[in-house]
This record gives structure tokens, C-alpha cells and sequence, in this order.
């Protein structure tokens, strides 16, 4: 069974072989498959060697056999004591991008730049004396795989429009150029704004094909777009997507594998909602004398014109955007129209919006402005006069039983209504039952002996009735205001029967109406004692 050994050691021998290392019987040569990227990228094709003891090392050589030629070719020689020379075969510019390279155990071909035809087959040959003194040969083969990045493409537009393209329009854009090696494909992205959009899925890419004169292929991509208003100032983008790049995203810049076509012009007429018609000071409600801006747009390319217009006035039409109303009057109400014109490669298009402004007269608000103060009785022998002189005027009107007064004053607009009335007198005694009757109800008032008299009110739209205190001797005062909307005035009267008493000061009521601001203002001046009113 000597034959079992034999062909274990030639089996373990093909085995070796089948990964580039040869080792029978003594040396051993070791060479490895490198990859290459075409371009300034340097790569090393190298063959390792281990001379058993007594073995002797002659020359290794350096051939190379491309897809395209019929056996290998000697492409350098390597000689013990670094000696190594190019073979007399090899082209001046395969010597000036490549180095040689020997050293103790290997011998190496360096490419500082990788060329298409450096893609071949290479093998290692040994010539070497055996430890028996015989000369022999060994061989170790490896290949050299290359690849290529892609090339800048170009991108070319179908129809060719220089100044643009109108709204739902198809256009075609065609990306083309190198995709490198292996073939790689090309991504599609759409800018609107400044972020990217991938719209690879609605291209169509052929097959690649390869490019003469090169060991890399050439692809082409069509996107179809039928653009769109939303695409005026869009930018699209086509770059190569390749094995040896990052695969792009489109928020890279665009570098040598990318190319953007310029920005796209799409002319559009009105929408559905143009134009839009504003007013400022906004709602459709304005007072006299007020001031509003109307304002018209609308999204088109080119740009709109515009003019105003109010509905039933010939003589009303104003060009522009913007039309301010100042001073607005009476007369000022009505619709008022926005009219805007478009034109598109030659079509004229019109559209128009109406707005209403409404223009009324503001109501003047009275305000009624109450002071009360309060002073007590002067020093001295004043106190004395002024009681009697009180006492006589109270014994007269009791005599005669009845005083009337009545005051009158204008106002130009309004009404007037009590919201709020508070009195405090020093007597208690004296107020028993006073109240103030509205419309909204009925304001009672409590005091407390000895504190001023305080009277606020605010008067609209309606009438006033006041009660003074009971009195053990006396009669009520009334005082009525109603407003005649007839002449648009306001009418106060007062009637007085029997308010004097016996102890106590008067209290003078003063009203005056100020015709300037269009108010009323009441001020009271009193010492301890009963209300009066004054009706001069």
C-alpha cells in the first residue's frame, strides 16, 4: 500500500496550490489576490518564498496575463542582493507609476496609480538549487481585481426650456455617465427648499453597458416629472451610487460622482383661492373717522397685477395691492373688489375677490364725573347765622307748602342709566327710606352718624328717579331724567316739596353739563344736614 501515501502528498500538494502556495519538496512560495481601485490608490501584488536548508535562490520573475492577451508576460526580474529590473517588454508608463520591490523573503510590485490594464493574472516563477544541487522551478499565481468610482454625470432636460415650464407640463430629466466598477446605479433627489427628497423610485434605470476604451460601465436613469406650481425654484439632483463611495443621502454637496441641474421656472396662473382679500384693522364693521388698508394677493408666476374696486362707483378704481381708506364716512359703506390679472406664456387669466366694509357712527358714552366734599362748621359765631338763616328759608317753604325748581341741560347723543350711587349723611335719623330707583333694581343706602356725604354716579340710556329722606315734616324731592330722541337731548327736572327741617345745614347739589367733553359733572358742598337741591 505504498501508492496511499504518494497520492495523499499530491493532493495536499493541489490543495496548496489552490490558495497560491506552492511548497514541494523544499521551498515554499506564497502569493495572495489583491484589489484595486482605479485611480491614485496605490496597491501591492507580491510573492513570498521560504528556502528550506540547503536550497539556493536564483532569480524570481514577474508576469502578468490580461483578460485580452493569449499567455503571460514577463513583466520584471528579481535577483538576490536587491537587484530587480523591468523587463525590456514593459512600457515606459508602466515603469513610471510602478516600483519594485525586493526584500528578504519577498519580492513585490507596488502601483502607485492602478490603471484599467493592470487587471490581469500574475504569477511568481522561482528558480532555485535544490538541496541536492539540482536546479528546479516553482510557480505561485494571484490575480489582481480592480475597481473603479464612478465619474461625474450629466443631466440633460426634455423639453429644453431656457425660461421655464408651465404648470402641469411633463418634463423628462436624463441622468447619464460612468457608474464605475463593478456597475453601480444612480439616485434621484428633489429639492424644494433645502432639504432633500429621494425620488429614486420614480426613475427608470437602464442596464449598464461598457464604456470603450475603459474597464468600467456607463448607465443611464429617466425621471419623468409632470411639474407643478409646487416645483417653481425646485433643484434636482442625480448622483452615482457606488460600492466604493458612502451611498448619498442629498444633504451632502454635490462633489465629482454628482450632478444638479439648474433651478426649474414654472409659470402658474390663480389657484382655487386667489386672490386673497384682507382689511386691516381686521372685520368688516369700521366706525367714522377710521382709517383701513385693504389688501389683495395672490400666488402666480409671473406676478399678478391688481386693482380695487367699489361696487356701484365708476370713478372708484384704484391700481396696487393696497388701497387705504382714510376718513371713513357714512357713504364709505359698500363691496369693495379686488380685480387680478395674470399672463402666461401669452393667456391672459382674471380673477377677482369682493370684501364688505360696513361703516357706522360710534355712540358717545357719557361719562358723569360725581365729587363730594365735606365741611364742617366754621368757627365762631358763623354757625349761629347760618342756622338761622337755614331756619327762616325752611319756615317759608313750609308756609308756602311747595317748591319746584327745574333744571334743564342738552346733550348731543346718549342716554343715561344709574350703575352706581352711594350717599352717607351724618344723620341716620334723616335717611330713613332713602333709595335710588332703575331699571336694573333698586340701591339702598346705610350711614353711620357723623361720616361726609360721598355721591358717585355714572348715567346711560334711561332715566332717574330719587327719593330724598323721610322727614318728620316734609315731602319728598323728585328728580326725573328722560331722553328725547326726537331732538337727541337729555332733559332733567326737579321738583322740591317741603325738604326743609328744623336742625341741621344744608347740602347744596350743583349739576353743570360740559358740553366740550360731553359730560356731566355733580358736586355736592355741605355742612350736617338735609339735601338740597339747587335749581339755578
Amino acid at each position: 500500500m505504498v501508492w496511499i501515501p504518494t497520492i495523499s502528498c499530491w493532493l495536499f500538494t493541489i490543495y496548496l496550490m489552490s490558495f497560491g502556495v506552492s511548497h514541494v519538496y523544499g521551498i515554499t512560495l506564497t502569493a495572495r489576490d489583491e484589489t484595486g481601485i482605479k485611480g491614485p490608490n496605490p496597491v501591492t501584488v507580491k510573492c513570498e518564498y521560504v528556502l528550506a536548508p540547503g536550497e539556493v535562490l536564483f532569480s524570481i520573475t514577474m508576469s502578468r496575463k490580461r483578460t485580452t492577451d493569449p499567455s503571460y508576460t514577463d513583466i520584471a526580474v528579481f535577483r538576490p542582493v536587491n537587484s530587480s529590473r523591468f523587463a525590456a517588454s514593459v512600457s515606459t508608463t508602466f515603469r513610471d507609476r510602478t516600483t519594485l520591490i525586493m526584500s528578504d523573503g519577498s519580492t513585490s510590485v507596488r502601483f502607485d496609480r492602478v490603471e484599467c490594464e493592470d487587471e490581469a493574472a500574475y504569477r511568481c516563477t522561482v528558480n532555485y538549487q535544490t538541496a541536492g544541487n539540482t536546479a528546479d522551478t516553482k510557480t505561485a499565481d494571484m490575480n489582481l481585481l480592480l475597481q473603479a468610482q464612478p465619474l461625474t454625470p450629466t443631466i440633460t432636460l426634455t423639453p429644453a426650456y431656457a425660461d421655464g415650464y408651465t404648470n402641469g407640463q411633463q418634463v423628462q430629466f436624463q441622468c447619464q455617465g460612468s457608474v464605475g466598477k463593478p456597475a453601480g446605479d444612480f439616485l434621484w433627489f428633489r429639492y424644494r427648499g433645502n432639504t432633500p427628497e429621494d425620488i429614486t423610485s420614480l426613475a427608470r434605470l437602464n442596464p449598464a453597458y461598457s464604456s470603450p476604451g475603459t474597464c468600467t460601465s456607463d448607465r443611464i436613469s429617466q425621471l419623468t416629472l409632470n411639474v407643478s406650481r409646487q416645483d417653481n425654484g425646485m433643484t434636482i439632483r442625480c448622483a452615482a451610487n457606488h460600492t466604493t463611495l458612502t451611498k448619498p443621502t442629498g444633504f451632502e454637496t454635490c462633489n465629482s460622482t454628482c450632478r444638479q441641474a439648474d433651478k426649474i421656472t414654472v409659470f402658474f396662473t390663480f389657484s382655487e383661492s386667489d386672490p386673497d382679500v384682507s382689511s386691516n384693522p381686521a372685520g368688516g364693521t369700521h366706525t367714522v373717522g377710521d382709517t383701513v388698508t385693504l389688501k389683495c394677493n395672490a400666488d402666480t408666476n409671473p406676478p399678478a397685477t391688481f386693482s380695487w374696486h367699489k361696487e356701484g362707483d365708476d370713478n372708484s378704481t384704484t391700481p396696487g395691492e393696497e388701497w387705504t381708506l382714510s376718513n371713513l364716512q357714512i357713504e364709505d359703506s359698500g363691496t369693495y373688489t379686488c380685480m387680478a390679472t395674470n399672463v402666461v406664456r401669452g393667456v391672459t387669466y382674471n380673477a377677482s375677490r369682493s370684501l364688505n366694509i360696513n361703516v357706522v357712527v360710534k355712540p358717545i358714552i357719557p361719562s358723569t364725573t360725581i365729587t363730594a366734599t365735606s365741611r364742617g362748621p366754621p368757627p365762631g359765631n358763623t354757625d349761629n347765622t347760618v342756622v338761622i338763616v337755614v331756619c327762616v328759608i325752611i319756615g317759608v317753604l313750609l308756609i308756602t307748602g311747595v317748591l319746584t325748581g327745574v333744571v334743564f341741560y342738552r346733550k348731543r347723543r346718549g342716554m343715561k342709566t344709574l350703575e352706581d350711587a352711594h350717599y352717607e349723611k351724618p344723620y341716620t335719623a334723616l335717611q330713613r327710606g332713602t333709595s335710588v330707583q332703575q331699571t336694573y333694581g333698586v340701591i339702598r343706602s346705610e350711614t353711620t352718624q357723623g361720616k361726609p356725604t360721598h355721591y358717585m354716579s355714572t348715567k346711560e340710556y334711561g332715566f332717574l328717579i330719587v327719593n330724598s329722606p323721610a322727614q318728620p315734616r316734609g315731602f319728598p324731592v323728585y328728580v326725573n331724567e328722560s331722553f328725547d330722541h326726537a331732538v337727541g337731548t337729555t332733559t332733567t327736572s326737579a321738583s322740591l316739596t317741603a325738604p326743609a327741617q328744623p336742625r341741621g345745614f344744608p347740602v347744596y347739589v350743583n349739576k353743570s353739563f360740559d358740553h366740550a367733553v360731553g359730560t356731566k359733572t355733580t358736586s355736592f358742598s355741605r355742612t350736617d344736614g338735609p339735601i338740597y337741591e339747587d335749581l339755578n
